[in-house]
Protein backbone atom coordinates (compact mmCIF):
# COMPACT_ATOMS: atom_id res chain seq x y z
CA UNK A 1 0.00 0.00 0.00
CA UNK A 2 2.84 2.36 0.86
CA UNK A 3 4.50 1.65 -2.47
CA UNK A 4 1.30 2.48 -4.34
CA UNK A 5 0.88 5.73 -2.39
CA UNK A 6 4.47 6.69 -3.09
CA UNK A 7 3.98 6.02 -6.81
CA UNK A 8 0.84 8.18 -6.90
CA UNK A 9 2.65 11.03 -5.15
CA UNK A 10 5.56 10.74 -7.58
CA UNK A 11 3.25 10.93 -10.62
CA UNK A 12 1.46 13.96 -9.15
CA UNK A 13 4.77 15.70 -8.54
CA UNK A 14 5.89 15.06 -12.14
CA UNK A 15 2.62 16.47 -13.49
CA UNK A 16 2.93 19.61 -11.36
CA UNK A 17 6.50 20.17 -12.50
CA UNK A 18 5.43 19.71 -16.13
CA UNK A 19 2.64 22.28 -15.81
CA UNK A 20 5.01 24.72 -14.17
CA UNK A 21 7.49 24.31 -17.01
CA UNK A 22 4.80 25.01 -19.66
CA UNK A 23 3.76 28.25 -17.93
CA UNK A 24 7.37 29.24 -17.47
CA UNK A 25 8.05 28.71 -21.19
CA UNK A 26 5.18 31.02 -22.16
CA UNK A 27 6.24 33.72 -19.72
CA UNK A 28 9.90 33.37 -20.69
CA UNK A 29 9.06 33.78 -24.40
CA UNK A 30 7.24 37.03 -23.71
CA UNK A 31 9.97 38.24 -21.35
CA UNK A 32 12.69 37.36 -23.85
CA UNK A 33 10.90 39.25 -26.61
CA UNK A 34 10.46 42.29 -24.38
CA UNK A 35 14.13 42.35 -23.38
CA UNK A 36 15.37 42.22 -26.97
CA UNK A 37 12.92 44.49 -28.80
CA UNK A 38 13.28 48.25 -29.20
CA UNK A 39 10.67 50.48 -27.54
CA UNK A 40 9.72 54.14 -27.56
CA UNK A 41 8.03 55.49 -24.43
CA UNK A 42 5.26 58.06 -24.79
CA UNK A 43 5.82 59.27 -21.24
CA UNK A 44 2.29 58.44 -20.12
CA UNK A 45 2.77 54.84 -19.08
CA UNK A 46 2.44 53.51 -22.64
CA UNK A 47 4.97 52.74 -25.36
CA UNK A 48 5.43 51.46 -28.90
CA UNK A 49 7.58 48.78 -30.46
CA UNK A 50 9.83 50.53 -32.97
CA UNK A 51 12.27 47.79 -33.90
CA UNK A 52 13.26 44.17 -33.34
CA UNK A 53 16.61 45.08 -31.78
CA UNK A 54 18.69 41.98 -31.13
CA UNK A 55 15.77 39.55 -31.41
CA UNK A 56 16.69 36.67 -33.70
CA UNK A 57 14.30 33.88 -32.73
CA UNK A 58 11.74 32.28 -35.03
CA UNK A 59 8.72 33.00 -32.78
CA UNK A 60 8.01 36.57 -31.73
CA UNK A 61 5.51 36.93 -28.90
CA UNK A 62 4.38 40.53 -28.62
CA UNK A 63 4.67 41.52 -24.93
CA UNK A 64 2.11 43.45 -22.92
CA UNK A 65 4.74 45.62 -21.24
CA UNK A 66 8.23 46.91 -21.96
CA UNK A 67 11.19 46.20 -19.67
CA UNK A 68 10.56 49.66 -18.17
CA UNK A 69 6.99 48.72 -17.27
CA UNK A 70 5.19 50.75 -19.97
CA UNK A 71 2.11 49.17 -21.54
CA UNK A 72 2.75 48.24 -25.18
CA UNK A 73 -0.04 49.86 -27.22
CA UNK A 74 1.45 50.20 -30.72
CA UNK A 75 3.77 48.70 -33.29
CA UNK A 76 5.06 51.63 -35.32
CA UNK A 77 5.66 51.94 -39.06
CA UNK A 78 8.47 49.68 -40.33
CA UNK A 79 9.11 48.39 -36.81
CA UNK A 80 9.57 44.91 -38.27
CA UNK A 81 11.06 45.33 -41.72
CA UNK A 82 12.85 42.90 -44.03
CA UNK A 83 13.24 40.33 -41.24
CA UNK A 84 14.16 36.80 -42.28
CA UNK A 85 14.29 35.04 -38.92
CA UNK A 86 10.77 35.51 -37.52
CA UNK A 87 8.46 32.74 -38.76
CA UNK A 88 5.67 32.92 -36.17
CA UNK A 89 4.06 36.09 -34.85
CA UNK A 90 1.96 35.76 -31.68
CA UNK A 91 -0.41 38.63 -30.92
CA UNK A 92 -2.35 36.85 -28.18
CA UNK A 93 -3.57 38.53 -25.01
CA UNK A 94 -2.75 42.06 -26.18
CA UNK A 95 -4.54 45.37 -26.73
CA UNK A 96 -2.56 46.96 -29.53
CA UNK A 97 -2.58 48.91 -32.79
CA UNK A 98 -0.37 48.07 -35.75
CA UNK A 99 0.36 51.33 -37.53
CA UNK A 100 0.30 51.61 -41.33
CA UNK A 101 3.12 49.51 -42.82
CA UNK A 102 4.14 48.18 -39.39
CA UNK A 103 5.38 44.79 -40.61
CA UNK A 104 6.79 44.76 -44.13
CA UNK A 105 8.76 42.33 -46.31
CA UNK A 106 9.27 39.65 -43.67
CA UNK A 107 9.40 35.84 -43.83
CA UNK A 108 6.54 35.35 -41.36
CA UNK A 109 4.60 32.12 -42.03
CA UNK A 110 2.01 32.10 -39.25
CA UNK A 111 0.12 34.75 -37.27
CA UNK A 112 -1.81 33.78 -34.13
CA UNK A 113 -4.26 36.07 -32.34
CA UNK A 114 -6.28 34.94 -29.31
CA UNK A 115 -8.15 36.88 -26.62
CA UNK A 116 -6.93 40.18 -28.01
CA UNK A 117 -8.03 43.62 -29.14
CA UNK A 118 -6.07 44.43 -32.29
CA UNK A 119 -6.37 47.34 -34.71
CA UNK A 120 -4.62 46.82 -38.02
CA UNK A 121 -3.63 49.92 -39.96
CA UNK A 122 -3.41 50.11 -43.76
CA UNK A 123 -0.98 47.53 -45.21
CA UNK A 124 0.10 46.76 -41.66
CA UNK A 125 1.29 43.26 -42.61
CA UNK A 126 2.36 43.59 -46.23
CA UNK A 127 4.72 42.03 -48.75
CA UNK A 128 5.22 38.95 -46.56
CA UNK A 129 5.34 36.39 -49.34
CA UNK A 130 5.81 33.32 -47.09
CA UNK A 131 2.66 33.86 -45.05
CA UNK A 132 0.55 30.68 -44.94
CA UNK A 133 -1.76 30.85 -41.94
CA UNK A 134 -3.64 33.51 -39.96
CA UNK A 135 -5.64 32.30 -36.95
CA UNK A 136 -7.91 34.59 -34.90
CA UNK A 137 -9.95 33.44 -31.90
CA UNK A 138 -12.07 35.20 -29.26
CA UNK A 139 -10.88 38.68 -30.25
CA UNK A 140 -12.03 42.16 -31.26
CA UNK A 141 -10.39 43.05 -34.56
CA UNK A 142 -10.40 46.17 -36.72
CA UNK A 143 -8.90 45.94 -40.20
CA UNK A 144 -7.74 48.97 -42.20
CA UNK A 145 -7.25 48.97 -45.97
CA UNK A 146 -5.20 46.31 -47.79
CA UNK A 147 -3.98 44.91 -44.47
CA UNK A 148 -2.35 41.83 -46.04
CA UNK A 149 -1.27 43.56 -49.24
CA UNK A 150 0.61 41.21 -51.60
CA UNK A 151 1.11 38.65 -48.82
CA UNK A 152 1.52 34.94 -49.48
CA UNK A 153 0.12 32.77 -52.26
CA UNK A 154 -2.00 30.21 -50.41
CA UNK A 155 -2.96 31.79 -47.09
CA UNK A 156 -5.57 30.10 -44.92
CA UNK A 157 -7.43 32.57 -42.68
CA UNK A 158 -9.65 31.30 -39.85
CA UNK A 159 -11.63 33.61 -37.57
CA UNK A 160 -13.67 32.19 -34.70
CA UNK A 161 -15.90 33.77 -32.05
CA UNK A 162 -14.69 37.29 -32.83
CA UNK A 163 -16.01 40.74 -33.62
CA UNK A 164 -14.52 42.02 -36.87
CA UNK A 165 -14.85 45.47 -38.45
CA UNK A 166 -13.37 46.04 -41.90
CA UNK A 167 -12.51 49.21 -43.80
CA UNK A 168 -12.69 49.41 -47.60
CA UNK A 169 -10.53 46.76 -49.30
CA UNK A 170 -9.61 45.16 -45.96
CA UNK A 171 -8.60 41.75 -47.36
CA UNK A 172 -8.10 42.87 -50.95
CA UNK A 173 -5.17 42.04 -53.19
CA UNK A 174 -3.66 39.34 -50.97
CA UNK A 175 -2.76 35.71 -51.53
CA UNK A 176 -5.64 34.13 -49.62
CA UNK A 177 -6.65 30.62 -50.62
CA UNK A 178 -9.38 30.07 -48.03
CA UNK A 179 -11.12 32.36 -45.55
CA UNK A 180 -13.37 30.97 -42.82
CA UNK A 181 -15.49 32.91 -40.33
CA UNK A 182 -17.52 31.12 -37.66
CA UNK A 183 -19.60 32.49 -34.78
CA UNK A 184 -18.52 36.03 -35.64
CA UNK A 185 -20.02 39.49 -35.84
CA UNK A 186 -18.64 40.80 -39.12
CA UNK A 187 -19.12 44.30 -40.55
CA UNK A 188 -17.41 45.25 -43.80
CA UNK A 189 -17.21 48.31 -45.99
CA UNK A 190 -16.76 48.34 -49.76
CA UNK A 191 -14.71 45.74 -51.67
CA UNK A 192 -13.66 43.94 -48.50
CA UNK A 193 -12.91 40.64 -50.29
CA UNK A 194 -12.01 42.01 -53.72
CA UNK A 195 -9.11 41.07 -55.99
CA UNK A 196 -8.50 37.73 -54.29
CA UNK A 197 -7.37 35.97 -57.44
CA UNK A 198 -6.08 32.83 -55.68
CA UNK A 199 -9.07 32.35 -53.38
CA UNK A 200 -11.13 29.18 -53.74
CA UNK A 201 -13.40 29.25 -50.68
CA UNK A 202 -14.85 31.87 -48.36
CA UNK A 203 -17.11 30.37 -45.71
CA UNK A 204 -19.36 32.12 -43.21
CA UNK A 205 -20.90 29.92 -40.51
CA UNK A 206 -23.31 31.17 -37.87
CA UNK A 207 -22.24 34.78 -38.35
CA UNK A 208 -23.99 38.13 -38.13
CA UNK A 209 -22.77 39.81 -41.32
CA UNK A 210 -23.15 43.17 -43.04
CA UNK A 211 -21.50 43.71 -46.42
CA UNK A 212 -20.65 46.91 -48.25
CA UNK A 213 -20.59 47.48 -52.01
CA UNK A 214 -18.73 45.24 -54.47
CA UNK A 215 -17.76 42.86 -51.66
CA UNK A 216 -16.22 40.14 -53.85
CA UNK A 217 -15.28 42.24 -56.87
CA UNK A 218 -12.78 40.55 -59.20
CA UNK A 219 -12.07 37.70 -56.82
CA UNK A 220 -11.55 34.94 -59.35
CA UNK A 221 -13.74 32.54 -61.29
CA UNK A 222 -12.96 29.60 -58.97
CA UNK A 223 -14.19 31.28 -55.81
CA UNK A 224 -17.06 29.70 -53.87
CA UNK A 225 -18.75 31.79 -51.17
CA UNK A 226 -20.93 29.85 -48.75
CA UNK A 227 -23.24 30.84 -45.90
CA UNK A 228 -24.75 28.64 -43.22
CA UNK A 229 -27.05 29.43 -40.32
CA UNK A 230 -27.30 33.13 -41.09
CA UNK A 231 -28.82 35.64 -43.49
CA UNK A 232 -26.18 38.11 -44.64
CA UNK A 233 -27.11 41.75 -45.20
CA UNK A 234 -25.83 42.98 -48.56
CA UNK A 235 -25.62 46.52 -49.79
CA UNK A 236 -27.75 46.96 -52.91
CA UNK A 237 -24.66 47.30 -55.12
CA UNK A 238 -22.71 44.40 -53.61
CA UNK A 239 -21.32 42.18 -56.40
CA UNK A 240 -19.90 38.68 -56.31
CA UNK A 241 -17.69 38.87 -59.36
Amino acid sequence: MKKILALVLLIAAVLLVGCGQDNKTTNDNESLSANELQFKSYGDGTCAIVGVGSFSGDTLTIPNTSPDGDKVTRIEKNAIYNNGSIKNLDLSGVDIKLEDDAIVSCDIEKITIENSNVEFGDRSISLCSDLLNVSIDDSDISFGEYVFYKDGKEIDLTVNKSTVNCSNDAFADAGFKTLSFSDCILTTNDRAFSQLEQATDIDFSNCDISFGKYSFYRSGSNLTVSFSEQRPKFCVKSKMQ
